[in-house]
């Protein structure tokens, strides 16, 4: 028995959009392997739209869960040193993110499907630098300084993709934002770093620059 569909586009019921009005989240907006019937998942396994593309990575359920170990690790290991985690929106507007001609390469642009439809002004930034300078200067006023937070979330950079180099990788950031911080602040962060690092257990020497 097929799951209620919830389209995002009642042209495209496959396709998940944001428009300007509403909102969607996966939990609203079911796409095809989770809500559609036998026969749309079917019709969309034979046209090769679940096939692997390059540059990003699609885990198995063994490695999702070493994935999910791996996440909840350094998570933990950054808040014991203080570092709280930031939610930051994964758009912003493209003349936040104006840079050199090297950086604006790797920046993936926002549009809609429908051809025609006007500019969103949106791309996602390539690291979370930008977003969260952004955010501590429209938050600056709410927070006491100095300021510890921690990011590990998803990354997106438009580059040609090779071995070791993705288009979409997990970023692990620890940021500490203040006047006068001083060394104790790079001494801090290293420790958090160093911390994290060691308790993933990886096997293999690293050294901290």
């Amino acid at each position: 028995m097929a799951l209620p569909i919830r389209t995002c586009e009642e042209t495209q019921p496959t396709v998940y959009k944001i428009d300007r009005e509403t909102q969607y989240d996966l939990s609203d907006c079911q796409l095809v392997l989770a809500s559609a019937t036998a026969q749309v998942a079917k019709e969309a396994l034979s046209q090769d739209v679940a096939d692997y593309i390059a540059g990003f990575v699609d885990y198995s359920p063994q490695e999702q869960f070493a994935f999910n170990e791996w996440q909840r690790t350094v998570k933990t290991a950054f808040a014991e040193f203080g570092f709280s985690f930031l939610h930051l929106r994964p758009f912003e507007r493209k003349l936040a993110l104006k840079g050199d001609d090297d950086s604006q390469k790797q920046i993936f642009g926002v549009t809609r499907l429908n051809e025609g439809e006007p500019s969103t002004g949106l791309a996602i930034p390539y690291d979370h630098t930008v977003p969260f300078a952004l955010w501590v200067s429209k938050h600056g006023n709410e927070i006491s300084f100095p300021y510890k937070r921690q990011d590990v979330s998803l990354s997106f950079r438009g580059e040609r993709p090779r071995p070791g180099r993705f288009n979409a990788f997990i970023q692990a950031d620890v940021d500490v934002v203040g006047q006068n911080l001083g060394l104790n602040a790079d001494v801090e962060v290293l420790a958090t770093l160093l911390t994290g690092l060691s308790r993933l257990n990886i096997g293999i020497p690293f050294t901290l620059y």
